[in-house]
């Protein structure tokens, strides 16, 4: 699955990358997140996987 979306932030890139980090944030900027369960990688490792459990509308993804 590939998602992609665009912003402008006006704030310095350190701030920016500490706040996306942080997975308590993340139901902030992905509207309809109700679970995150880390499964391998480790916090701040470029490539990590995820289970996420998403709800849009009427639509439950897993």
């Amino acid at each position: 699955m590939k998602y992609t979306s665009e912003i402008e932030i006006n704030s310095p890139v350190d701030r920016v990358i500490e706040l996306f980090d942080n997975p308590n944030n993340m139901d902030k900027w992905m509207k309809g997140l109700q679970s995150f369960e880390p499964i391998s990688g480790k916090p701040g490792q470029v490539v990590q996987n995820h289970d996420l459990n998403l709800k849009w509308v009427s639509v439950k993804l897993k």
